[in-house]
């Protein structure tokens, strides 16, 4: 089974990239939109390196049970999700902030759906960079042990409500995707009655005919249930796997330690 999980880990970037390199990078280099394109391609590579990643982990821990010591889990569940969050926030905030220079009416189609999932990414990256230099012992969390229990409890839930975060701006991106709107020209007065455009595809894999434009009349647009059911499952994966750390941080205990304390407190 271990010999699979790695098997699944290196070949799942490995597509990734075979799939981020496919689409007509002529068009690409030759447009104003090169920038975005690219940056749009490094998020998407990151989409299949960290499932990739996540695999390996596990199969290392089938292995030789690397996830049973606590440092070692600090090391290979945190670091990856902190360096993902890291990056992951901010492609997609580069991504829903450019704007070309030729272009004065682009548009980002999902702004706030691609917004929520880039502060989901930053949320629980940078929490995850705090809880390890707390557990490093570069940040104290105070001599009270009370107050630490409650700082520790705080920063776990931060991490998986970053986690969930992530996860809806994903689950609204899906649901956005896929609105087609009619082909118009910049000036919106020349229209296009046979075809639509599904502009997020459009934009998002630099595209122009497939799978951004189809036939109206079809209303069949290309490769619609294969992304809608990898982003689902990969918002999935962020936030279970987040939600993993949170509870190694021992998130519902230190809940438990906090209400019980304060409540003592209270009683005094």
């Amino acid at each position: 089974s271990w010999f699979l999980m790695i098997v699944c880990g290196i070949l799942t970037p490995v597509g990734g990239l075979l799939f981020t390199i496919q689409w007509d990078n002529d068009i690409i280099s030759a447009s104003a939109y090169e920038e975005l394109f690219n940056a749009i391609h490094s998020a998407q590579f990151l989409e299949f390196l960290l499932p990739g990643v996540i695999a390996a982990i596990f199969a290392l821990d089938l292995m030789k049970l690397i996830l049973n010591d606590a440092e070692k889990r600090l090391m290979y569940l945190t670091v990856p999700m902190a360096i993902a969050g890291l990056y992951g926030g901010i492609i997609y905030a580069y991504i829903i902030n450019w704007e070309p220079d030729a272009d004065p009416t682009y548009e980002f189609y999902q702004y706030s759906q691609v917004a929520c999932i880039s502060a989901g990414y930053f949320i629980f990256g940078i929490m995850c960079i705090v809880r390890i230099l707390v557990a490093k012992e570069k940040i104290s969390l105070g001599d009270d042990p009370a107050k630490a229990i409650m700082y520790e409890f705080i920063l776990s839930l931060f991490i998986v409500i970053g986690g969930f975060i992530c996860a809806v701006g994903y689950w609204a991106f899906i649901d956005g995707m896929f609105e087609t709107d009619t082909i118009c020209d910049s000036t919106g007065t020349a229209c296009s009655t046979g075809y639509v455009r599904v502009y997020t595809l459009s934009y998002l894999y630099g595209d122009p005919y497939q799978p951004g434009f189809y036939a109206a009349e079809t209303a069949d647009v290309n490769y619609e249930s294969q992304f809608k059911a990898f982003y689902c499952g990969y918002s999935f994966l962020i936030f279970l796997f987040v939600a993993a750390i949170s509870f190694d941080m021992n998130l519902i205990g230190n809940y438990k330690k906090a209400r019980d304390g304060q409540a003592a407190a209270s009683d005094e």
